[in-house]
Parts: C-alpha cells; structure tokens; sequence
C-alpha cells in the first residue's frame, strides 16, 4: 500500500509544473512504484485504482497506457460486483464510466457500448 500511494504522489507531485522533462521523470518513477505495487498484491484494490487513474489520466500518444488502465478497470468492476455493499456503489459506477471511456479511447467501441448498456439498466434499477 504504501508503494502505490508513493508512486501515485510521486507522479502527482509536478501534476501543474512547467518542466516536462521532470513532469515526465516523475510520471516514469510514480509508474515504477505502482507496478511494482501491483506485482506485489495484484488483488489490492486500492493499488490497481491508483495506478488505473494514471494511466487514464496520462495522454495516450505519449504514454500509451490506457490498455494497462483497462486491465485495472475491469479488475475493479469485477471486485465490485462481487460485493453487495451499497458503499461501492458510485466507485462501482465511475468505474464503468471510464473504463466505457478507455475502451473507446483504443477503439473497443463494441465493449464501450456493453458497459454503457450496464449502466443504463444500472440507473433504472435493472441490475
């Protein structure tokens, strides 16, 4: 846990800086902690969350993670629907919204579409 949280404030540190090159450095190294995280726990939620956020967040025609955002999002959404807690509701919900998102963003738009249905029935109560 604290690796992940460690990697995830190191790439957040210079999230509005100026110098690319030490933005770029720093998203490298923050990336390094949350892998390794994830190799070490791969069923930590909170870890593979950090870690799906950034690879989300980061542009795709320079870092190209959105895949490694997807395996991470579907990690989640599957260890959401396992628990019937109403607490990870809206978690559950903002997942499946941008794992939709990831999906068309590397051209998965059949995928995107079935999320987007899932959550449909989500919010008129079907599922």
């Amino acid at each position: 846990m604290v690796r992940a949280y460690y990697g995830s404030a190191i790439a957040l540190s210079v999230r509005d800086g100026a110098d690319t090159s030490a933005t770029f450095s720093n998203v490298i190294q923050g990336m390094i902690h949350l892998n390794i995280a994830v190799k070490l726990d791969p069923t930590n939620e909170t870890a593979r969350l950090l870690r799906a956020y950034l690879c989300f967040r980061l542009p795709e025609t320079m870092f190209h993670l959105t895949k490694v955002a997807i395996e991470d999002f579907e990690f989640l959404r599957d260890a959401y629907r396992a628990k019937s807690d109403g607490a990870v509701h809206a978690s559950f919900v903002r997942v499946l919204k941008d794992l939709a998102s990831a999906y068309s963003r590397v051209g998965r738009d059949d995928e995107a579409q079935l999320i987007r249905k899932e959550l449909e029935g989500i919010e008129h109560g079907v599922i």
